[in-house]
């Protein structure tokens, strides 16, 4: 199940209520993915995916390394996720262009103008991810 509570202690409740049953609870908000990993959830299925699906699966995979990598990464989707839910979900699709995705940039959901401050935010945004798949290959 996709918990969108935006709350730790909800989704702790959630994983703890499901404990015994087949059903897994799955983190939407990139901000406490470590957090709710250690509670015991299944993993992710958030808008973030659509931007740093590598390192948000590494993390699902490794939450429990007592790395500084596990700390930078949690940090690094909390200060992020502003850019992610900025003009979301046509801003993924300008984002993918950036990573040589053949797509068009228009949304049935949205058609936002981007500024070059904008469109500067998702660059610097590809240049960090990269550099952090870099590191955790």
């Amino acid at each position: 199940m996709k918990e969108t509570s935006e709350s730790i202690d909800l989704f702790s409740q959630k994983v703890n209520a499901a404990k015994g049953s087949p059903l897994k609870i799955l983190n939407a908000d990139a901000r406490f993915l470590l957090e709710s990993q250690q509670a015991g959830g299944a993993g992710y299925t958030g808008i973030a995916t659509n931007f740093y699906p590598q390192l948000l699966s590494w993390m699902c995979q490794h939450f429990d390394d007592e790395s500084e990598m596990v700390d930078e990464l949690q940090t690094f989707f909390t200060e992020k996720q502003s850019i992610v839910n900025h003009k979301y979900l046509q801003n993924a699709k300008v984002f993918l262009k950036y990573f040589d995705v053949d797509m068009e940039t228009f949304s049935r959901v949205s058609d936002f103008e981007f500024t070059q401050s904008e469109v500067r935010d998702l660059v610097n945004l590809k240049d960090e991810i990269v550099k952090f798949e870099d590191r955790i290959k």
